[in-house]
C-alpha cells in the first residue's frame, strides 16, 4: 500500500511539472514523423498533434498528407519535428529536410532501449525526459 501512495504521489508530481512545464510554449504543435503515439499527453497537456500516421504505423502517408503537414509546419513556425525512439525516423528527416526543422526524438513510454534497461530507467524517469525534449523542441518558457 505504501508503494501504491508514493508511486501515486510521483506521477501527480509528473504530471503537474508537465502542466507547468507546458503551459507557455511558443509552438503548441506536435508533430511526428512516425503514429499518433501521443494523443493522451497532447489532449491533456492542451497540445496539438499532428502525425504522417494514424494509429497504424505500418500504413504509408499519401503525398497529399505529407504536403498538408509540410503546410502547417511552414504556417505554424513549428521548428521541430518528433520522432518516436525504437522507430523508423524517416519520415521525421524527411518532413526535416522539407521545412528546415530540426529532428528530436520522444519515448512513447511502452519499451526501453537496452542502454536506457541498464540505467535502469522506469516510466517516470522516460517521462521526465519526455517532458525536458517537449519543452526544448515546442520553446516553452
Amino acid at each position: 500500500m505504501a508503494n501504491s501512495v508514493r508511486y501515486t504521489r510521483k506521477l501527480q508530481q509528473l504530471d503537474e511539472a508537465y502542466k507547468t512545464g507546458l503551459k507557455e510554449c511558443e509552438s503548441r504543435h506536435l508533430v511526428t514523423g512516425g503514429h499518433a503515439a501521443f494523443g493522451h499527453l497532447t489532449r491533456r497537456y492542451g497540445l496539438e498533434q499532428i502525425s504522417v500516421y494514424g494509429l497504424s504505423p505500418d500504413a504509408e502517408p499519401t503525398p497529399r498528407h505529407l504536403a498538408g503537414i509540410v503546410s502547417v509546419v511552414k504556417e505554424s513556425g513549428v521548428r521541430t519535428i518528433f520522432s518516436e525512439e525504437l522507430m523508423n525516423p524517416r519520415m521525421a528527416q524527411v518532413l526535416s529536410r522539407e521545412t528546415g526543422a530540426r529532428v528530436m526524438v520522444l519515448n512513447p513510454g511502452a519499451n526501453l532501449t537496452a542502454a536506457q534497461w541498464r540505467e535502469g530507467l522506469a516510466f517516470i524517469d522516460i517521462m521526465s525526459r519526455n517532458l525536458d525534449t517537449l519543452r526544448e523542441g515546442l520553446s516553452c518558457e
